[in-house]
């Protein structure tokens, strides 16, 4: 919802984290993507929701699907972090 009230990002989503830097991570259907102001998909939907910690995931101080400084966490795997840029390009982590 905007400031005044109106619907900025459909309810269509079963998840939304907060927008950064232009994008906001999104799941739907088992499946995170980033979309940007426009419910636009920049990021296809294709990092599986199974391998976020949920631990370290919740809203208030959600690390995943978030970015800083042009890199966000989308998975943790066998204890290692995977981040990618804004182009979904897998980079090293922060």
């Amino acid at each position: 919802m905007t400031k005044t009230g109106k619907v900025a990002v459909p309810f269509v989503y079963d998840e939304i984290r907060p927008f950064s830097e232009g994008l906001a991570g999104v799941l739907k259907d088992g499946k995170w993507g980033f979309i940007n102001g426009a419910n636009k998909t920049v990021i296809p939907f294709k990092y599986s929701d199974s391998n976020v910690e949920r631990y370290s995931s919740n809203f208030m101080g959600a690390t995943y699907f978030i970015f800083n400084e042009g890199t966000a966490q989308v998975a943790t795997i066998n204890q290692k972090q995977i981040c990618i840029n804004k182009s979904d390009k897998k980079i090293a982590c922060q």
